[in-house]
């Protein structure tokens, strides 16, 4: 399953390459992406409208993800969630929000968070802001597993391995909504 589109929300499992888009009214992307190579993800707001990504990777191996909003118009609101797991490798991660010159109304948010198993994770929050008319915040957390938690799941009869896979569960589908988390639960039951 590659992609479908519902409702102005476009649901992209193990997506691959480029994607392009240009969003006129409401735009929501949830995308799940295992073992990312590289991906760039290429968006365009022009005036109203809201676009919200939802973005989570877990990878075994090194790759470069990059995602570019641009903002051309006014009264636009742009949120960006990430949240990437890096397992034995290193993910380097850009998230570029770009408002041009006398544009007005927007706000920006990029709320992204990493997860180092036994790799590392970079993430590069790039605010180009280039108007004094624009909200714009960014957040970025990465660190390990709660180990404190990982004790307190285990000390109730949980393995450690199911602590783990429970926790990273957590973390991936957070910003995730119930229909999305429908679809990744279906696509895990039948690859068992």
């Amino acid at each position: 399953m590659n992609k479908i589109l519902l409702d102005n929300i476009i649901y992209l499992i193990n997506q691959k390459g480029s994607f392009n888009y240009e969003v006129k009214e409401k735009l929501i992307i949830n995308i799940f992406n295992e073992k990312d190579k590289n991906i760039d993800i290429n968006i365009i707001q022009n005036n109203n409208s809201l676009l919200i990504i939802n973005y989570t990777s877990i990878n075994y191996e090194d790759c470069q993800i990059n995602i570019n909003i641009k903002i051309k118009g006014n009264n636009n609101k742009c949120i960006i969630n990430f949240r990437g797991i890096a397992c034995e490798n290193v993910n380097n991660v850009n998230v570029c929000v770009n408002a041009n010159n006398n544009t007005q109304g927007n706000e920006i948010v990029e709320n992204l968070k990493g997860l180092c198993e036994d790799g590392s994770i970079i993430i590069n929050p790039i605010l180009e802001i280039n108007t004094n008319e624009v909200s714009a915040s960014h957040f970025v957390t990465i660190g390990p597993l709660n180990q404190n938690m990982i004790l307190y799941l285990k000390s109730k009869g949980i393995s450690k391995e199911n602590v783990t896979k429970l926790l990273k569960k957590s973390f991936m589908y957070n910003i995730f909504d119930d229909d999305f988390i429908s679809l990744l639960n279906d696509k895990e039951e039948n690859n068992e």
